[in-house]
Order: C-alpha cells, then sequence, then structure tokens
C-alpha cells in the first residue's frame, strides 16, 4: 500500500476492504491512508470521499458505514438533502435523489499548552499572534489557533 501510495504521489491514499460478517449491525470497512511516505491516523477529505463513493455506487444497502481505522471507529451517514436544488422542483413537487453525508470522528483530549513554550511556537510561525494552543493527552500532537 505504501510504494502505491508513493508512485502515486499525491497528498494522501485510501484504501478499503470490506469487512465481511462484523458483529456491527453496520456495514464496516477497513479504512487506511497513507502519503507518498507513511500511513496516516485520520483523513477527512480522503473519509468523505470513500463514503460517497460507496454510498453512490450501490456497494452499501444501508444508510451508515463503519470504518475501522487507526484513530478508531469512524462512522458515515448519509442524510436526505432537504433543500431543493431549484424553483422548478419545487413547484413541480419533485423530490430530489440529492444527499449530504454526515461524518463522525473520535475526539481527541487536549490540555492546555505550557506558556512560555507557546511563545516559540509563536516564533516559528514568523511571530504570527496566536489566540490558543492546546497539546493532546494521547498522541502529544500540538493544535495552533492563530489570530
Amino acid at each position: 500500500m505504501q510504494a502505491v501510495a508513493a508512485e502515486f504521489n499525491i497528498s494522501q491514499t485510501c484504501y478499503l476492504t470490506r469487512i465481511p460478517n462484523s458483529t456491527s449491525p453496520n456495514t464496516r470497512f477497513r479504512l487506511r491512508w497513507f502519503t507518498p511516505v507513511t500511513e496516516v491516523k485520520l483523513c477527512g477529505h480522503a473519509t468523505l470521499a470513500s463514503a460517497h463513493t460507496l454510498f453512490t455506487t450501490g456497494l452499501v444497502n444501508s444508510n451508515i458505514i463503519e470504518f475501522d481505522t487507526l484513530s478508531g471507529i469512524l462512522t458515515a451517514k448519509k442524510v436526505p438533502d432537504v433543500c431543493p436544488t431549484n424553483v422548478s422542483e419545487v413547484q413541480n413537487g419533485g423530490v430530489s435523489d440529492r444527499f449530504l453525508i454526515e461524518l463522525n470522528f473520535p475526539t481527541v483530549p487536549v490540555t492546555d499548552f505550557n506558556s512560555a513554550e507557546a511563545s516559540l511556537i509563536s516564533k516559528a510561525l514568523n511571530d504570527a499572534p496566536l489566540i490558543d494552543v492546546k497539546r493532546t493527552t494521547t498522541a502529544d500532537d500540538i493544535f495552533v489557533i492563530p489570530q
């Protein structure tokens, strides 16, 4: 998988594998994402694209898909698009087959970042003013909210 992602040389390449006979009542797939150099834990746009492909091609017959990932179980839910696409659709009482996809990602617990170290983050970002800096408690990642 990594070799193919390196050959594609795009920001993210994702791989889907159906999980047969899952204990879940929902259709389940293993989903993995790779950059050209490494596997990553989460990629929202590739998850959305995967769900859209599965829903629109008829490869799933339910409105919920579960993705087993390095970040845990992510869900994609197919919900009706209640906004009409144009005035004639409303006037003719037509119903659109359009839909939206609602993604549910895991939450990551965060803690406050040391304010003395936050100034180093600002300096590394060309002295950009920062609103907040948080650190994840699980992977030690840093979230920076610039002004």
